[in-house]
């Protein structure tokens, strides 16, 4: 917080006065703020005022944090491309990139500029200008790159070792294709199991993937079956099923 604004903490923190007006004895004063390393503009507090809280430090979101948020707020309308891209390159840490100037004119990712892009990619804005006014030219210019991968997924889906033949950036575009083909061959769905098979002895977290890009009511019946063919894989969609998994009658 601003030098200004640490100074007329003190009362309200301790006193639970602001000026002249105290606070109501059932009030409860809360405080947050960004540490240094996630903001140009924040900076460490003084040890005085840091002795008058109950300081918690949160964690900043995961990507699958994001996704989870994202589905919950947007019900699965966005485009989940940006989250096989962010999965596929978080060693890169594009997820998160703030800034260590003060002052920039240049866009950069965060998880709020990423959300906008999502958006704005579901609805068709998807010109170099519409990405890279997000996350920057550097991060827009790999994001563009993985958005130009083509994938046969009818091809895998009939020959489904040649997955292992794909490029890296080729396997996750798959994962995220054959959510769109699993809704549209909903009588026929298990011609595609075997291939996640094959996805899924290489990364368990292509399955993610397609799961997280299917809709709640094509899911539902997706699951069903995957399980029913293979009742592992309950274990492994754990953490995707969330409250499906409950109505899963397997």
């Amino acid at each position: 917080m601003p030098r200004e604004v640490e100074s007329a903490s003190y009362p309200i923190f301790l006193d639970h006065l602001a000026g002249f007006v105290q606070f109501s004895p059932e009030t409860m004063v809360i405080a947050a703020g960004n540490a240094p390393e996630h903001s140009a503009i924040a900076h460490m507090i003084s040890t005085p005022l840091a002795s008058r809280f109950k300081i918690i430090k949160v964690q900043p979101p995961t990507i699958n944090d994001w996704r989870r948020w994202m589905d919950a707020h947007y019900n699965g309308n966005w485009d989940h491309r940006v989250y096989a891209f962010l999965l596929a390159f978080r060693d890169e840490n594009y997820f998160m990139q703030p800034p260590k100037r003060r002052e920039t004119l240049d866009p950069y990712p965060v998880p709020r500029t990423w959300t906008w892009l999502a958006l704005e990619l579901h609805e068709g804005f998807d010109s170099p200008d519409d990405i890279d006014g997000y996350v920057g030219a550097e991060v827009g210019a790999k994001f563009r790159a993985f958005l130009k991968t083509r994938v046969n997924i009818d091809e895998l889906v009939a020959a489904p070792r040649k997955f292992h033949e794909l490029d890296f950036d080729a396997k996750y575009m798959a994962a995220i294709m054959l959510a769109s083909w699993l809704s549209k061959h909903a009588k026929t769905m298990q011609k595609a199991f075997p291939l996640i098979d094959e996805m899924t002895s290489e990364r368990t977290e292509f399955l993610v993937i397609t799961c997280t890009s299917m809709k709640r009511n094509k899911l539902l019946k997706f699951l069903e079956q995957l399980i029913k063919y293979q009742p592992e894989y309950r274990k492994i969609l754990s953490e995707v099923a969330l409250g499906l998994r409950d109505a899963i009658a397997v």
